[in-house]
């Protein structure tokens, strides 16, 4: 079978599988069209994220294998996971942007934690900072003693979240710093898509 038709294979065995999220991503589209006055132009998005959610099934159980071979496929849930990210996050500052349900406190929490992973990745920044706060803000890498902490600064654009897999649902998840507790926080591809289709129902 030719890498067209494996796909579109893929893509239906996810189908079949989530058909009543599915049927919640159409309601959540609706949603977003009555009540914040969105249309989702890339409605593909939704079958994105089930095709990721079978992907993130498969991985939970790759994970826990000791496999030697090369595995291109987990480059690609990075991928589709990185762009499904983007795009949901362009929905939700649409959303605020057009500012149909004003004060809408569910809306600008869940927008605040699309923006804490979208920023890092797309510029090699910290959410929420500015030039003015450099030196605020120390970075450790995973396992350096506290004394190789370095000093943030957002003109060097070289910031880069850490990446990892959560265990229990395979999903690819972002360490992200939180500039207002000084802090990583994880944020996983999963959780922000539930929390999507909660706001939405």
């Amino acid at each position: 079978m030719d890498a067209t038709g494996l796909l579109n294979a893929a893509v239906n065995l996810a189908l079949i599988e989530h058909a009543e999220l599915h049927k919640q991503w159409i309601t959540a589209y609706a949603t977003m069209t009555g009540r914040y006055g969105v249309f989702p132009t890339h409605q593909a998005d939704c079958r994105t994220d089930m095709l990721l959610r079978r992907l993130e099934r498969e991985r939970a159980v790759i994970i826990e294998k000791d496999l030697s071979d090369v595995d291109f496929s987990f480059d690609m849930q990075m991928a589709l996971s990185r762009y499904w990210m983007f795009s949901a996050y362009e929905m939700l500052r649409m959303a605020r942007q057009l500012n149909r349900v004003p004060g809408d406190e569910a809306l600008n929490q869940l927008l605040e934690k699309f923006t804490l992973v979208r920023i890092p990745l797309a510029k090699n920044e910290i959410a929420f900072t500015n030039r003015k706060q450099t030196g605020e803000i120390m970075l450790l890498r995973d396992g350096d003693h506290p004394s190789q902490a370095t000093a943030y600064e957002q003109k060097a654009a070289d910031y880069i979240p850490g990446v990892f897999v959560d265990r229990d649902t395979g999903s690819v998840g972002w360490k992200v710093v939180h500039p207002q507790i000084k802090a990583n926080i994880q944020l996983t591809r999963r959780t922000l898509s539930d929390e999507l289709l909660a706001l939405l129902s």
